[in-house]
């Protein structure tokens, strides 16, 4: 477990609100100067506790009236054939997998490809 005071806290609450919060922003935000806020957050990055900065979509702007989870556990050795099913479904705007760790994602999806949206891969990474 990392070792974190309160003005760390205080970035990574801001952070996890708007993950484009300028550093100038949080620098003032925690009382720091902007190269301590850099350095923390670099810190942070380097000890996994800042893993990824994602983009929420809102799946109504896209027209897309339902949104929905799925757990799909392909028979064994089926794996690639749903992945393509899947990929050429363009209703599927967004995969990924929750119960495995980053890093075994995207080595997963590397292997399966990605879902498209509007011409660039999104996965759950």
């Amino acid at each position: 477990m990392a070792d974190l005071d309160a003005a760390d806290l205080k970035i990574l609450r801001q952070l996890e609100k708007d993950a484009r919060t300028s550093t100038a922003e949080l620098a003032r935000a925690v009382s720091l100067s902007a190269p301590s806020v850099a350095e923390r957050i670099k810190r942070l990055q380097e000890s996994g506790v800042i893993e990824a900065y994602t983009v929420r979509i809102n799946p109504a702007s896209l027209g897309m009236k339902l949104s929905a989870w799925l757990r799909i556990r392909p028979v064994p050795g089926q794996l690639a054939v749903v992945a393509e099913i899947i990929r050429d479904l363009p209703e599927i705007a967004q995969s990924g997998n929750r119960a495995m760790r980053p890093g075994d994602r995207r080595g997963l999806f590397h292997r399966i490809g990605a879902c498209q949206l509007g011409g660039r891969a999104r996965t759950g990474d």
